[in-house]
Order: C-alpha cells, then sequence, then structure tokens
C-alpha cells in the first residue's frame, strides 16, 4: 500500500470526515485502489522480467 491508498482509507474510516463516503463512491475507490495494485504488481514483475533476461 503507497502513501496515497493509506491516506484515502484513513480518510474513509476516520472519525473526523463530517459525510461519510456513500457505497457507490466507495465501491469506485475501492475499484481503483485494486487497479493501483494490479499496474503496480504488473509493472514490478515486468521490471523483474527484464533484469532477469538481461543476465544472458
Amino acid at each position: 500500500m503507497d502513501d496515497f491508498e493509506r491516506e484515502l482509507t484513513h480518510m474513509m474510516r476516520g472519525a473526523r470526515q463530517q459525510t461519510p463516503f456513500d457505497s457507490e463512491q466507495r465501491k469506485r475507490l475501492y475499484r481503483g485502489i485494486r487497479a493501483r495494485h494490479r499496474s503496480r504488481t504488473l509493472w514490478r514483475a515486468g521490471g523483474v522480467g527484464l533484469v532477469a533476461g538481461s543476465g544472458r
């Protein structure tokens, strides 16, 4: 989890928040977080593949 996701989670669950996110907004935010996680994982996997492939 990166800083953006950590802050977003804190905002969504924080007691200081005056108006909570409705269920549709929460679903969209979680979908965005999952998409960021998937893209970061694929980017890392591609980097590892390039490093492993350059050793030949």
